[in-house]
């Protein structure tokens, strides 16, 4: 039975909301330390090798858009279980701080659940994995592309923007919402946004304090995609101390009789 697409936004703009705060929470806050979490090494089988996305001619304009180069790609994916699947796959451009999201299944991983990462810990690994390879830095990452969406949640989402007529292409070919409109929300707060997220959060120390400035929307060969664009936050300096004179009293000094 299909969800009424208005019920899915609202739940999925409050959803969104509260791991947006929790971002911003943790990112304020540079003594809290990263969630830690198993190596794929651990309980997957990841296979690294060198290739660009067989969909970038189809999105070639937005790429360009976003200063994506067609080459520098590795293609990283990951097999768990006896049987063979494959429930992740996805494209890194380390020298250019990009991640283009190909498949992501958390339904084919087979692994016992002490075993088991979450989708956004996946991500996180195989980004070190392909940096690791490159000799760059993780830091460096400022551009997460999840190509050709088929989530039915996610879909319903633009739907909704697209029936409220809040959903206009601007002329560089996308619709762009910032972190104060509904629409950020509610995409950060659905099965594909939801992911992204939590990585940031989870390992912010490690991508060096990620935020979300804005997520665009690309439509291009009857294909949609997302494009999370991020950019650093400044660590935030110390509490300013109200001055004090001599005498513990704020402002002018106490006079003292002699």
């Amino acid at each position: 039975m299909e969800m009424d697409p208005n019920f899915v936004f609202a739940v999925a703009k409050e959803r969104g909301r509260k791991r947006h705060a929790a971002l911003k929470e943790r990112l304020a806050d540079r003594t809290i330390r990263d969630v830690d979490c198993l190596s794929l090494e651990d309980g997957y089988l990841p296979m690294l090798s060198e290739q660009t996305p067989s969909y970038m001619p189809e999105l070639t304009s937005g790429m360009q858009n976003e200063g994506i180069s067609e080459t520098g790609w590795d293609f990283l994916v990951v097999e768990c279980g006896e049987g063979g699947n494959q429930p992740y796959s996805n494209h890194f451009q380390p020298s250019n701080g990009v991640i283009a999201c190909h498949f992501a299944n958390k339904f084919l991983d087979s692994n016992s659940p002490e075993m088991r990462l979450e989708r956004s810990d996946v991500l996180f690994r195989s980004w070190e994995l392909a940096c690791s390879k490159r000799h760059m830095s993780m830091g460096k990452l400022r551009l997460i592309w999840q190509v050709n969406i088929t989530n039915f949640d996610t879909l319903a989402i633009i739907g909704e923007a697209r029936n409220a007529d809040s959903m206009g292409t601007g002329s560089q070919g996308y619709a762009e919402y910032s972190p104060d409109h509904e629409m950020f929300s509610a995409l950060a707060g659905g099965p594909n946004g939801g992911g992204i997220l939590r990585m940031l959060t989870d390992h912010a120390g490690a991508l060096r304090y990620k935020e979300v400035r804005c997520v665009r929307i690309y439509e291009g060969d009857g294909r949609l995609s997302l494009c999370w664009v991020l950019q650093n936050v400044a660590s935030p300096g110390p509490k300013k101390k109200i001055p004090r004179s001599r005498g513990g009293f704020k402002g002018k000094s106490k006079k003292h009789s002699h």
